[in-house]
C-alpha cells in the first residue's frame, strides 16, 4: 500500500508547475457538512494566510464536482491527467497582489 501511495505522490509532483508556487495539498469537509459553506471558509482562510509574494496557487482534485467550487475561488483548470486510472484535474489561481 505504501508503495502505491508513493507512486501517486510522485505522479502528482510531476504535474506541478516548474516555477515557484503555493500548493494546496488537501482540503476536506465531512460529507454531512458539505454545502454548508465550511469548505469555502476553510479555503478563504488558508488563502488569506499566504504572503503577498506574487506566487500563484496550485492544486489537484480528483472530484469533478470540485471544479466549480475552486473556480468560484478564482482557480482555473490548467490540465487533466490520469493517475492510476483516476482522473485528476490540475488547477491554478493567479497570485493575489501583495
Amino acid at each position: 500500500m505504501a508503495r502505491r501511495w508513493g507512486e501517486v505522490f510522485a505522479a502528482l509532483a510531476a504535474l506541478h508547475p516548474p516555477e515557484p508556487h503555493r500548493y494546496l495539498g488537501t482540503l476536506g469537509v465531512d460529507p454531512e457538512h458539505q454545502g454548508s459553506g465550511r469548505g469555502r471558509r476553510l479555503l478563504d482562510a488558508w488563502l488569506a494566510t499566504l504572503p503577498g509574494d506574487g506566487l500563484p496557487v496550485y492544486l489537484e482534485t480528483d472530484r469533478r464536482e470540485n471544479l466549480a467550487f475552486y473556480a468560484g475561488a478564482g482557480f482555473a483548470l490548467e490540465r487533466e491527467a490520469r493517475i492510476l486510472d483516476v482522473p485528476v484535474w490540475c488547477m491554478r489561481r493567479a497570485a493575489s497582489p501583495g
